[in-house]
């Protein structure tokens, strides 16, 4: 903390020399309280931050206009920030990992640049947000175990999510949420084609979690193009074979379908089974 004074006089010097890059890790026990000045910094295209954050008077007296990368890493909000200090962005990528305080926060103007979203069990973060962000090309979403929903009005599933991100070629996504967006439906295929679809991981899965995986054999049925599947199991992977999910299995119905296009399958923690 004796050095934060330090750092604060080196963003004011640099806020007054068309400062375009700053990355700031914070490797001390108390959050680094960002100086109001940084907004000063009308030029900064890149801005990653950890350990740090925004509190009053920082945000309530400007916004990014030119910023293009945002990466925040355990960085946390006061509820008095002004919820716009990003709306002036024109993002093309979003990183945000344990993040906190950012139930307020606009982000409706980077809908149309943001190519790049990775949402990490962030608190107040919810993915609607992002629903109309039509460029997004890469995602990973993780959201914290005690998240129930994705935020308020129409519920997202996998239909609706694709429809609104028709570019999504890289997808990450963890196995409680891939229940979630599943709405606990067991379909072969999506009523929509994801044709972009190149990468898939898919991570905290369970095999004898019978939605889990009908849903993993829906987005493979409804990816014609899709080249890498990554699985990375629940650690200690249940062994116990499970009767439902291998009836799914052997019935012919759920492998209505070839998977011609899969070049590449991973599996991480793998524990043999029947499944």
């Amino acid at each position: 903390m004796s050095q934060y004074p330090n750092i604060d006089r080196w963003i004011l010097y640099l806020s007054r020399n068309g400062l375009r890059e700053l990355r700031m890790k914070n490797s001390g026990v108390s959050l680094y309280a960002l100086p109001s000045y940084i907004f000063l910094c009308e030029e900064l295209k890149h801005l990653a931050l950890c350990n740090c954050i925004f509190k009053p008077p920082c945000g309530t007296t400007g916004s990014f206009h030119s910023l293009k990368e945002l990466s925040l890493n355990q960085v946390a909000f006061k509820p008095e920030v002004s919820a716009s200090i990003f709306t002036a962005s024109k993002l093309e990528t979003l990183r945000l990992i344990k993040c906190s305080g950012m139930d307020h926060l606009n982000f409706d103007s980077c809908s149309p640049s943001l190519s790049t979203l990775v949402l990490y069990k962030n608190h107040g973060v919810k993915l609607h947000c992002f629903m109309n962000c039509k460029s997004i090309t890469v995602a990973q979403v993780v959201l914290p175990m005690e998240v129930k929903s994705f935020g308020p009005g129409k519920s997202i599933n996998f239909a609706s999510l694709f429809e609104h991100w028709p570019l999504i070629s890289t997808l990450f996504l963890d196995g409680y949420h891939l229940k979630h967006l599943a709405a606990d439906s067991i379909t072969s295929a999506l009523p929509v084609k994801v044709n972009h679809l190149r990468d898939l991981t898919l991570y905290g899965i369970n095999f004898t979690d019978l939605v889990q995986i009908s849903s993993i054999l829906c987005l493979l049925h409804s990816s014609p193009r899709v080249h890498s599947l990554v699985i990375w199991m629940n650690v200690p992977t249940v062994t116990a074979d499970n009767n439902l999910v291998l009836q799914y299995l052997q019935e012919r119905s759920c492998m209505s379908e070839e998977i011609n296009s899969l070049r590449a399958l991973k599996m991480i923690y793998f524990q043999g089974s029947r499944a």
